[in-house]
């Protein structure tokens, strides 16, 4: 199944497969929400079908897969994740020429004082997320006290610009891009806080539907913040067909202070990786069919009645290789609850069975290429049965009681 998936697959557990090439968008782009990503939600499901209908193994390899899927994840599970990550287009770079007036490293001409600053910015061949910028000691700074325009030329064809800026400032509008064409026709896009750049001072960014255009190209430290941050954003030219003169810039008419230290145009759309981390359901959701494969499945604990009254307990931690476990599930608002130990060693099975109820009907996934010669509760041979590689006895609560099943081989 592995190998059958497409490129950066996280899992089979797909919301639809194959996604839908039109007529969606947003959150539900190709790959996202609904339309192919990848959730808990169904591997959850399919790992507690495996457990019940004899493909034990598999549905504790969803589990494992999932708890390295989790670990990725800062040790949480999301409950929609990114269908496939495509590798990226093939794309060829160009930096431009930029003439900066404000030294961003230092307090001399930045707007902050104190060590506030970007102090820690690398200079010169650089590359931020994916995208090479040559960056001077100076950066161009737009807005009241800097540059009200500047201008760099192109005389090239481009189908996207990409910026390495930042912004200050209580303004959401860091000012406009204008592409001006060899033909004499212009294009203005405003350049606007969380969409095209983002503020310096300890960037997150937002989430977004579809395919991101923003990027935090680079971290670091000055004296004052834990962390300050520069963005890389992406413009697609409105008009890849006609010939680019020249990019300028102008500053906003609102308080903004806007910070460019690098452009670079391709010859390719906008592109930045999509984050793994899909849309539209409830973290909840996912982990509590986790939780429900987990205790119902592996563990094998089935409330057969009212508050575990009644008992099917079904083991099956032989299918992930596990030979010694403790395992409790209870029920909060009741009480009611049911725990055992499971122990396998060269020769025998050992459980001890405790719970608030009745009646446990036992049914325990054996070793592979094991047999059983005895079973014996609290000493006492009961009757016995295997069932499809499952040994099947019955129990009686509350316990403790002890079961001790003699192995053998096949």
């Amino acid at each position: 199944m592995s190998e059958e998936l497409p490129e950066g697959s996280p899992g089979e557990w797909y919301t639809i497969y194959p996604p839908f090439e039109r007529g969606f968008g947003g959150f539900s782009d190709k790959w996202q929400y609904m339309n192919a990503s990848v959730t808990p939600i169904v591997a959850g499901e399919l790992a507690h079908g495996a457990f019940e209908n004899g493909f034990e193994a598999y549905g504790a390899d969803i589990l494992d897969r999932l708890i390295e899927l989790g670990r990725r994840h800062g040790n949480r599970f999301n409950c929609s994740y990114t269908g496939a990550h495509p590798s990226p287009p093939e794309r060829q770079f160009r930096c431009l020429e930029m003439v900066g007036q404000v030294d961003v490293h230092s307090s001399r001409g930045w707007p902050l004082k104190n060590g506030n600053d970007l102090r820690a910015l690398p200079k010169g061949e650089q590359v931020f997320a994916g995208v090479p910028f040559s960056l001077g000691d100076l950066a161009v700074g737009l807005g009241e006290i800097y540059l009200n325009t500047c201008e760099f030329p192109v005389h090239a064809f481009a189908r996207s610009l990409y910026l390495f800026h930042t912004l200050t400032g209580p303004s959401d509008i860091a000012g406009t891009l204008i592409w001006r064409y060899e033909d004499g026709s212009e294009v203005r896009q405003y350049v606007q806080r969380g969409r095209d750049v983002l503020g310096f001072w300890m960037p997150e960014l937002p989430r977004v539907q579809g395919a991101p255009r923003l990027a935090i190209g680079w971290k670091g430290a000055n004296e004052v913040l834990p962390y300050v941050g520069v963005s890389v954003a992406g413009f697609d030219n409105p008009h890849p067909e006609r010939e680019v003169r020249s990019l300028r810039l102008v500053a906003s008419a609102e308080p903004a202070s806007w910070f460019v230290m690098g452009a670079t145009v391709s010859d390719s759309p906008t592109y930045f990786p999509v984050s793994s981390i899909s849309f539209g359901i409830p973290d909840g959701w996912g982990a509590s069919a986790v939780i429900y494969a987990l205790i119902e499945g592996l563990a094998g604990v089935v409330d057969a009645d009212v508050a575990f009254r009644r008992v099917r307990l079904s083991p099956r931690w032989s299918a992930a290789s596990v030979s010694s476990v403790s395992a409790c599930v209870v029920y909060p608002a009741s009480s009611g609850y049911v725990a055992y130990r499971y122990l396998v060693d060269d020769g025998d099975l050992e459980m001890t069975v405790t719970g608030s109820g009745e009646d446990v009907a036992c049914a325990v996934l054996l070793p592979s290429s094991r047999s059983v010669a005895s079973v014996l509760v609290d000493g006492v041979e009961v009757g016995w049965r295997v069932v499809e590689g499952y040994v099947c006895f019955d129990l009686s609560l509350p316990g403790p009681v002890v079961v001790r099943a003699k192995l053998g081989s096949l």
